[in-house]
């Protein structure tokens, strides 16, 4: 049969009841498709946007995890080329600094720096007392770079002295240093007081024969080649800033007549014993203190609990269990506060 033929039964009268039925059938389908009588479908559906969208998610995070895997990569091409300059640079700065200020020796870790600002703010009761730690680090970084010679003592020693002492609020200006060896610390103690508002006049005693002197130990050439002399602390004394007419230089020990007599003429208000770290010259010092201390002085005794000075504690220890103006107040970083009363 040709399909000219099949055309006109399908057209015929006869033909339409027989294609009825299909058509119904197709629609009914269709129906059930999009209709609610094929749930089973729906579900399906469903399902395949939900993971259609969530495959979308994931495209999404991993465009956003290459973009920042990307910016990872830079910074890492940055630190290398900041490395690779810091390293060029390393034997400029050990010549800068190293012979007389390794660039490591002033550094205090995370440990050490907390418990001495926890010691700080114990003793003195002050607010953010981080912060005038703070300034005590960089007046010490400060003055051992510009400075000749060096300071005594540990980062976190002289840091807690140059912090505390001045937090203590000494009644009085007068300021009395016994041992200063290049005079640097005395220069810093200035500075920090006068940035509370005072008017600091230094009184400093010290042998100043070259070298550091100690009763129990020979003395040697200090490792920063630079002489325990006069011109030396004035020298620092100046560049510190310290003002010609608020430092006095006493040159003799301690224990001296005519040291004595010469500073005995005021009383201090704050008092630093760092000179004869031997039992008997703490002692010694001491007891000399409380004769020209004025009331409620601070008086501090350097290097107390330090196992390579163990004079000092034994010394301060022997004043204190006798009769004694001076009580403690407290202890920061092997340094021990006295008042007087």
């Amino acid at each position: 049969m040709s399909h000219r033929v099949v055309r006109r039964l399908l057209r015929s009268r006869v033909a339409r009841p027989l294609t009825r039925p299909a058509s119904d059938l197709l629609d009914s389908r269709i129906r059930r498709v999009s209709g609610r009588q094929d749930r089973p479908l729906q579900k399906d559906v469903a399902r395949l946007r939900a993971d259609l969208d969530a495959l979308s998610a994931r495209l999404a995070a991993q465009e956003d995890a290459g973009k920042r895997f990307a910016e990872l990569a830079q910074a890492m091409d940055d630190s290398a080329h900041v490395l690779e300059r810091t390293a060029r640079l390393a034997p400029a700065l050990e010549l800068l600094l190293g012979h007389r200020l390794p660039l490591m020796e002033r550094a205090v870790d995370d440990v050490t720096l907390a418990a001495l600002v926890d010691e700080v703010r114990t003793i003195t009761a002050v607010d953010r007392a981080d912060h005038h730690v703070a300034v005590g680090y960089a007046t010490l970084v400060e003055l051992e770079a510009r400075g000749l010679g060096r300071i005594a003592g540990s980062t976190e020693n002289v840091v807690g002295k140059l912090t505390t002492a001045p937090l203590l609020d000494p009644p009085g200006d007068d300021v009395l240093e016994i041992g200063t060896l290049f005079g640097l610390f005395a220069a810093g103690l200035h500075r920090q007081l006068s940035r509370r508002g005072r008017s600091p006049r230094l009184t400093i005693v010290d042998p100043l024969d070259g070298v550091q002197v100690q009763t129990d130990r020979s003395g040697n050439t200090d490792r920063t080649a630079v002489p325990v002399v006069e011109a030396v602390v004035s020298q620092n004394l100046r560049l510190a800033g310290v003002p010609d007419g608020d430092a006095r230089i006493v040159r003799g020990f301690s224990g001296d007549e005519r040291v004595r007599e010469a500073v005995g003429d005021r009383q201090y208000g704050l008092v630093v014993v760092d000179g004869d770290h031997s039992a008997r010259g703490v002692a010694a010092d001491l007891e000399w203190v409380e004769k020209i201390a004025a009331p409620g002085a601070v008086v501090v005794v350097d290097d107390y609990g330090d196992p390579k000075w163990r004079g000092v504690q034994a010394g301060v220890d022997a004043h204190l269990s006798e009769s004694t103006r001076l009580g403690v107040i407290g202890v920061v970083a092997s340094s021990v506060y006295l008042r007087a009363d």
